[in-house]
């Protein structure tokens, strides 16, 4: 096996962990099969442009060849830099695979892919850390990967709208992949030794604040939920690291995903002329019968601009010849960071829920399964207000937020047809995780880490549910509440096994 359960989780190294997942040839099977999956997807289900089931990919493929030329984040087209910002952890390695030669489409595919891979990896870290924490010992891995446990861990890896959008280039799988890492990282922090709490704490920050550069929203409503179980933790059982791990994250997150309020300034510079054919690999366009499918190549401006040689334009489309390259002056913008506020990022983010009438009632325009256009609230900033409208909208909404599309009732496009057989299964999946979290638990770990992920699913499917305006959006956003729902009934009493010797607290 390569290395006992006993031992692995005697110590928090992570390694550990991740040498004791894979030494289950099911797990190991289980990954290798969805890689297999993935790679018929990309290679020959997929289609070279943006995919009916996630058209937002598109953009983010665009954005990701914008980054990787260098090009201000500024002058992306219709978002500037506030897209950019709250998808970091998503371009940043999306542009790496750019600037290596993989067309963009395929850049965003292949980094929301890995995220998707990884997730199911986490899941079974995160089920051996709560075993860590309950102090169990074991002598055979078959212990801890009965067939249930690999049935849900199945179910999370196929479910089929979690698999699809880990296929395309959305930020569903990146979110829920830090999200997961960082829920992972506490569970390791809560069992650390002193010498190395440093450790949890700084690697446990650094996971919140790249969830919060692939959606700050839902990272935020993760944060909240951290913060109360953290401040339970310090007033219960005087834990300090915890509390100070989620601050950590929550500031560094809104460093990270805060767009500045920049100078900008206008200048000639020099950039190289280059003869650059249509990239093969792009989406190919609709031609007429009588013309030439074949590119031809077309001068075009790329890179980014050569100060040495911008120092000799002095006019527009200037031409200069330098060490046997060949340069034209154009006008440029430079952008200089002036401010960057982060406390009133964070007041914009919660004041979002004053105008979530305004939100919903925005993405229903133009949807094909727009949801009923609201008037209740009326933009109204009394609190009173707005607590009595939402209370009043929440019901229905959160029912359609969880189970709409119905089957036979939403009938419309591909995606809705997809979605309404798929919440079938969500139909289960939903009431059975509510039954199991109100089941009893075996110690005090249990309920704590049942309590918190049933929180989490709560508060985040009541405020999508309020700010969703469609039901397609919806249904993408709604896979974020998978992994905690699959890991409620992870924590069934009937799937963890039973205690060997005295349970441990928290404390």
């Amino acid at each position: 096996m390569g290395i006992s359960l006993k031992n692995s989780l005697e110590r928090s190294a992570i390694i550990d962990d991740i040498k004791f997942a894979f030494s289950s040839r099911t797990i190991i099977v289980i990954l290798a099969i969805s890689n297999l999956v993935r790679l018929v997807f990309h290679f020959f289900v997929l289609p070279n442009s943006p995919s009916g089931f996630g058209p937002d990919e598109g953009t983010y493929a665009a954005l990701a060849k914008h980054v990787a030329q260098g090009l201000p984040v500024e002058e992306f087209p219709s978002y500037g830099a506030s897209l950019y910002n709250s998808a970091k952890s998503i371009m940043l390695p999306s542009a790496l695979l750019v600037q290596l030669g993989i067309d963009e489409l395929s850049s965003v595919r292949t980094i929301a892919s890995i995220y998707g891979l990884a997730s199911s990896l986490v899941l079974v870290l995160c089920f051996l850390a709560v075993l860590r924490l309950r102090s169990q010992a074991f002598d055979k891995p078959s212990t801890v990967f009965d067939r249930k446990f690999l049935a849900l861990l199945l179910i999370f890896t196929f479910f089929p709208s979690n698999f699809v959008w880990s296929t395309i280039g959305l930020r569903e799988s990146g979110s829920q992949f830090w999200l997961m890492t960082t829920f992972y990282l506490i569970l390791k922090l809560l069992d650390s030794t002193r010498g190395d709490l440093l450790k949890f704490t700084g690697l446990c920050s650094l996971s919140l604040t790249l969830a919060y550069g692939t959606r700050p929203e839902t990272a935020l409503v993760f944060s909240v939920i951290a913060l109360i179980t953290s401040m339970v933790l310090l007033v219960n059982f005087r834990k300090v690291f915890p509390l100070i791990t989620i601050l950590l994250g929550v500031f560094a997150g809104q460093a990270f995903t805060t767009t500045p309020v920049t100078l900008a300034e206008e200048s000639l510079g020099a950039f190289q002329i280059v003869e650059q054919g249509l990239n093969q690999s792009a989406t190919p366009k609709p031609v007429a019968s009588n013309q030439s499918a074949t590119p031809k190549p077309v001068a075009s401006l790329v890179g980014k601009r050569n100060e040495s040689v911008s120092a000799n334009c002095t006019q527009e489309n200037q031409i200069i010849q330098f060490e046997g390259q060949t340069f034209r002056c154009k006008t440029s913008k430079s952008y200089q960071a002036e401010e960057r506020d982060l406390t009133k990022n964070i007041q914009q983010q919660i004041l979002t829920a004053q105008i979530l009438e305004y939100k919903r009632n925005a993405n229903a325009l133009d949807a094909q399964s727009a949801l009923p256009y609201s008037t209740c609230q009326n933009l109204s900033r009394d609190i009173l207000t707005l607590i009595k409208c939402n209370l009043k909208e929440l019901p229905y909404r959160l029912f359609a937020f969880l189970f709409r599309p119905l089957i036979f009732f939403d009938q419309g496009s591909a995606t809705l047809n997809f979605a309404a057989l798929e919440n079938l299964g969500w139909m289960i999946l939903v009431p059975l995780a509510v039954w199991v979290s109100l089941g009893r638990r075996e110690n005090s770990v249990d309920r704590f880490i049942n309590l918190g992920l049933t929180s989490y699913v709560l508060l985040f499917a009541s405020a999508a549910a309020l700010y969703e305006g469609n039901l397609g959006t919806a249904f993408r956003h709604k896979s974020t509440i998978l992994w905690p729902l699959i890991f409620i009934l992870m924590l069934a009493p009937r799937i963890l096994p039973k205690l060997r010797r005295q349970t441990r607290t928290i404390s």
